[in-house]
């Protein structure tokens, strides 16, 4: 009986031992101390730190949880790091065990507030700017991890604007991922300030929780039988950039509006950009005028005016509906 309560003991520390962390980065040149769990929050006086906390080396398991975001019951780091578009970040993690095969996917949200300590990561709008998964070598992105001396090396878009961003990077193991839930996955945040000529953000973006779901090919998968040819990464592709604005937000899911017998409209404005005239072509401009009904039941008088050169499009027809986010 002790014997075995013994050898349950050494397994397990074993277990904990293999998992792993990012420990330094090296981003746009300069080295940056990664959040040490085993000993920063021994310390007197607690360094500051870039990345996120984190309570061990311990995975994520539930990606319906905020814990997916960052770690589990993750802070902000204390400090900022300058980075600069079109640069390199570079992840020095601790060992990692040679079992724990799998792909790695780095992401970046915007912090609307301007500084990303203030932010709760889960309400941030996330787009994956690295991924890789399994070679046509049959080599997994861990496998080349581990070959590169446990690092790995990204790329900040050249194109991004400037501004205050969350830095989230992980690993994610497979050994386990023929069962439900039995996928580990190795999260973590760091703060940035990024610098740059570019004007772009992404066209589309995801949350987290919500990018991943425990049932995605990704993710519930055997690794064993049949050893896969092919493999494909969660969460979504790589990101497309347009030029200017606002970052985009994911689209919202659509409710109807409970009836209370007056009838109500929703109109979207969208801004346009208008070019000059074009000499020697005649203008048409038409004027439309509705009265439409607020949710208050009062009404309200909408008159639009639009001018076009004749010829040059056909008009078309747009209907919205109210819609809400969770």
């Amino acid at each position: 009986m002790k014997a075995s309560v013994i050898l349950s003991v050494l397994g397990s520390g074993a277990l904990a031992l293999a998992h792993g962390y990012v420990q330094d980065l090296l981003i746009s040149g300069k080295m940056h101390r990664g959040y040490q769990p085993f000993n920063d929050p021994y310390e007197a006086k607690k360094p500051d730190r870039i990345g996120w906390t984190i309570p061990n080396n311990s995975p994520v398991e539930d990606v319906t949880s905020k814990a997916i975001v960052c770690g589990v019951d993750s802070k902000a780091g204390t400090i900022v790091a300058p980075a600069t578009a079109g640069s390199e970040i570079k992840f020095f993690w601790t060992e990692w065990p040679e079992s724990h095969k799998g792909p790695a996917m780095t992401y970046l949200a915007s912090c609307p507030s301007g500084d990303c300590r203030k932010e709760d990561p889960s309400t941030l709008n996330w787009f994956k700017i690295h991924h890789a998964g399994l070679g046509a070598n049959g080599v997994w992105a861990s496998d080349a991890l581990i070959a590169n001396n446990n690092t790995l090396t990204v790329t900040i878009p050249s194109q991004l604007k400037s501004g205050a961003y969350l830095l989230r990077h992980e690993l994610l193991a497979l050994h386990a991922s023929h069962e439900i839930n039995g996928s580990q996955f190795y999260p973590m945040c760091a703060n940035l300030q990024i610098t740059g000529s570019g004007n772009g953000v992404p066209a589309s973006t995801v949350k987290f929780p919500g990018a991943y779901k425990n049932t995605d090919a990704g993710i519930f998968i055997n690794i064993y039988y049949p050893v896969p040819t092919s493999y494909e990464i969660p969460g979504p592709a790589i990101a497309q950039f347009v030029s200017g604005g606002a970052a985009a937000t994911p689209t919202p899911t659509t409710t109807s509006p409970a009836s209370t017998g007056t009838p109500t409209t929703l109109i979207t404005l969208v801004s346009t950009t208008t070019a000059p005239p074009v000499a020697n072509l005649p203008i048409t401009t038409s004027t439309l005028t509705s009265t439409v009904y607020a949710t208050s039941g009062e009404p309200v008088t909408v008159t639009v005016t639009a001018s076009a050169t004749a010829n040059s499009c056909k008009s078309r027809r747009r209907r919205s509906a109210r819609g809400g986010q969770n």
